[in-house]
């Protein structure tokens, strides 16, 4: 992700594999910290090389934030490139760099993607659309 962000305000957060790469990042942040890094973010970037279960991508979207994020593994079923977001092919630095440029250039395509990140994610993780979905699986499984 280096060449992808050189020259930006990059905060990094979170811990994996990768870390070693970015002596830089904080790690994993107490929930308030994490957020607070959220509310001041102009664009959250999710560069996975595979992701089951995106939550730094729906906690993002749920702070009206645009991601920038590769189309790997849930994050394109989040994700809805050009609406609530921008997807990228994974393990292409200069992509990403172009997604994350052209939302740091565009601060209306920032806000409307980061309100209609917000929309989709209250509906997609609504209460009752979920125990609507879980009870539906159970179903299916006892047939």
């Amino acid at each position: 992700m280096t060449t992808a962000t050189a020259g930006l305000n990059l905060v990094v957060a979170g811990d994996g594999p990768l870390r070693p790469l970015f002596p830089q990042a904080r790690g994993m942040l107490p929930r308030e910290e994490l957020y607070a890094l959220m509310e001041r973010a102009s664009v959250v970037v999710c560069p996975s090389r595979r992701d089951g279960l995106p939550v730094v991508c729906a906690e993002a979207m749920a702070h009206a934030r645009p991601v920038v994020a590769s189309a790997v593994g849930g994050l394109p079923d989040m994700v809805r490139d050009g609406e609530t977001g921008l997807l990228v092919s994974p393990r292409d630095p200069a992509a990403l760099r172009a997604a994350i440029d052209r939302l740091l250039a565009d601060a209306e395509l920032r806000r409307r993607l980061g309100r209609a990140a917000r929309e989709w994610i209250a509906e997609l993780c609504d209460w009752d659309r979920v125990l609507d979905r879980t009870l539906d699986a159970y179903r299916a499984a006892l047939r």
